[in-house]
């Protein structure tokens, strides 16, 4: 069997040794690393990822703030905050912000790769059972919208890439809302119309 890409990580702390740490204490994870709020925010926005492993004492911003920012356009994805910010107040302003896990720096890397490994690990079991219910909402809105797209014509074209495109908007949504990973969607999404009846 031929291994699948490897997972890809979103590190952003503006520590270098760290991401080199994380390198080396996940060897098996692709780690992107950025070094402010503002950097990390746009390559969230403009990639996917399987984890986020956020620092809350940034150059330009919290870790908190960030949190916030990456759930309004990704749901479930496991955020995990890896910082020196360790009062009790700090744990739970990242876990009301939509975090997964929150340990402390200096942190013990056997328990990072074992916190890292069981998130990412979770979010695969939920794959199966999302794409499923997402192949069930994608099949009945091609039934639905079916009707309008049999005759050919100049317009029938236009009306099929704006169908496709609502399409892939209740796909996804039914997908995220279900537990999966936006990563995995993106990775999935080619394929699905290949699985239908």
């Amino acid at each position: 069997m031929v291994p699948g890409p490897r997972k890809r990580i979103l590190c952003v702390d503006d520590q270098e040794e760290f991401w080199e740490l994380l390198s080396v204490a996940l060897p098996s994870y692709s780690i992107k690393p950025a070094y402010t709020f503002a950097e990390g925010l746009e390559l969230a926005r403009t990639q996917f990822f399987d984890l986020y492993v956020l620092d809350n004492w940034l150059p330009d911003g919290w870790g908190v703030d960030l949190c916030r920012q990456i759930r309004d356009f990704d749901w479930n994805t496991p955020v995990v905050f890896v910082s020196g910010a360790a009062y009790t107040a700090d744990h739970e302003k990242a876990l009301e912000a939509g975090a997964t896990a929150y340990l402390n720096k200096p942190v013990d890397l056997i328990n990072l790769e074992a916190v890292i490994g069981k998130l990412v690990q979770s979010a695969d079991a939920k794959i199966l059972e999302a794409k499923s219910i997402e192949l069930a909402a994608l099949s009945e809105a091609i039934r639905e919208s079916s009707a309008g797209l049999r005759a050919l014509s100049a317009g029938a074209r236009e009306r099929s890439r704006l169908a496709n495109s609502r399409h892939r908007e209740v796909a996804y949504a039914a997908f995220m809302r279900s537990g999966g990973a936006r990563g995995s969607f993106e990775r999935l999404w080619p394929d699905i119309l290949d699985e239908l009846p």
